[in-house]
Formats: structure tokens, C-alpha cells, sequence
């Protein structure tokens, strides 16, 4: 190992030991890459756009290029001090084959957890996956899978998609928040906020960024989707086989 690398790997190893809790707010968005690859190509192209119901909480930066993580809010007070994110929002976003497709897994974080109209916990992580047929510029959509509480709603697409479809965060007077893929009114009463989502992949990201999404002591039980050993889990309860797929055309 150079003196350069050397100095390189214990500069990373600094940033990640100096990562802080900071206030939700203050988290500085990771900026977007440009994309080159097909990979990073695919992922601006199947963005979702997101609304959310007035009230909820708009998604917020988890993490900045330091390391530094969120803490969140006290679940009180409805959606008070989370409506519009400061310094713009984040994105997150992994592309991973699993079984016959492709997985484009986005997941937003959000600094408080809402459950029958009511906050009720610090953080939460809601997550939508766009399946393709293949890693080229020219895909097929088979299946659009969102978050539901522990699980997934699936949608299979009625005709071809090309790019991404709009999502309504929403929670029910009884249930956990859900994303939904919603054709709704313009005078729907939704959150009104202008900060930008700005796509960042998880190869992408700093390592002290990666290493504070990863780690177990920074999110309390809401563990972050992308993570190594979380990803597949929730790539399994949102998979449909081509049957299942066929059976809700």
C-alpha cells in the first residue's frame, strides 16, 4: 500500500469515526452523479415521483457525506418541523438481479413514523421497486412493487412504461403508511413542498455515508432497505414469479 492510499484509508477511517447525530434538518444532501453507465442511466429514467398526504411527513436527507445521520423526530405533534426539507431531499438507490429480473429498489427516509394517522415512532424508510427484464437502456417493466407496512403491494403494468410512475404516500385511519400508485384529483389535499429528491446509488455513496446507513445503533428498528443484509429480504416479499405475474394481468 502507497503512502497515498494509506492516507486515503485513514482519512475514511476518521470520517467515519467523527459521524454524528445531527438535527433532521440540518443533513446536507449527497450530490447526484452524473450517469454514464447503463446503470445509473436506468435509475434517473425510473425515478418515482412522490406525493404525500398533508398529514405526513415529507422524505428528508438520512445521511450526509460525512457520515453524519439524522435523528429524527419525537413522534408528537403530527407532521410539525417535517413538512419541507431545507436543504432538499435524497433518493436512495440500489440495482441488484434477483431470480428472472432486475431489481431498481428506491427508498426515501422520512423522521417520523406514522401509523393510523398518527405519529409513532422516530424514523421510517418507505421503498418502491421497479422490476425489468433486463439491464439495457431499452428494459421492460414486468412488475412495480411498494412498500406496505412490512410488505409489498405489486402492480403489474397494463401497458409499457417508460418512465417513473407517480406514487402517493398515504396513511389509512387504520394501518401502516402505504405508497400507492394513485390517480388522483389536482385538488387532492396533499403536502405542499418544492425540495428536489436528488438520486444518489448506493455504490455512489461515501463510505462514512454507507457505513452510518449500515450501522444498527442509528435509525433505532428502522432498519435501512439497501443495506447488505437487508436488501434481499425485502427483494423476496417484493417478487412475483412470472405466473403470479400473469394471473394479475
Amino acid at each position: 500500500m502507497n503512502l497515498w492510499t494509506l492516507a486515503g484509508t485513514l482519512l475514511a477511517i476518521l470520517r467515519v469515526c467523527s459521524a454524528q447525530k445531527i438535527d433532521h434538518d440540518k443533513i446536507k444532501p449527497i450530490e447526484e452523479h452524473e450517469a454514464v453507465n447503463v446503470t445509473e442511466k436506468l435509475a434517473f429514467r425510473y425515478k418515482p415521483s412522490l406525493a404525500v398526504t398533508i398529514i405526513l411527513c415529507a422524505g428528508y436527507p438520512a445521511v450526509d457525506s460525512d457520515g453524519n445521520f439524522s435523528g429524527g423526530l419525537k413522534p408528537t405533534n403530527g407532521n410539525n418541523g417535517c413538512t419541507n426539507p431545507p436543504l432538499g431531499s435524497q433518493v436512495y438507490v440500489r440495482i441488484r438481479k434477483y431470480k428472472d429480473l432486475w431489481a431498481i429498489m428506491y427508498v426515501w427516509y422520512f423522521p417520523k413514523r406514522f401509523t393510523s394517522l398518527w405519529p409513532k415512532a422516530r424514523h421510517d424508510w418507505e421503498q418502491v421497486v421497479i422490476w425489468i427484464d433486463e439491464l439495457t437502456e431499452t428494459p421492460n417493466v414486468k412488475l412495480v412493487s411498494a412498500s406496505y407496512g412490512d410488505d409489498y403491494s405489486k402492480f403489474v403494468p397494463k401497458k409499457s412504461v417508460d418512465s417513473g410512475p407517480t406514487f402517493l404516500l398515504r396513511v389509512e385511519t387504520f394501518g401502516p403508511p402505504s405508497l400507492t400508485i394513485t390517480f388522483f384529483p389536482e385538488d387532492y389535499n396533499l403536502l405542499d413542498y418544492s425540495s428536489p429528491y436528488y438520486i444518489i446509488l448506493w455504490e455512489q455513496l461515501p463510505e462514512p455515508a454507507r457505513a452510518a446507513l449500515s450501522d444498527d445503533n442509528n435509525f433505532g428498528d428502522a432498519k435501512f432497505p439497501l443495506r447488505d443484509d437487508q436488501i434481499d429480504q425485502h427483494l423476496e416479499k417484493a417478487y412475483q414469479t412470472e405466473d403470479e405475474r400473469n394471473e394479475d394481468r
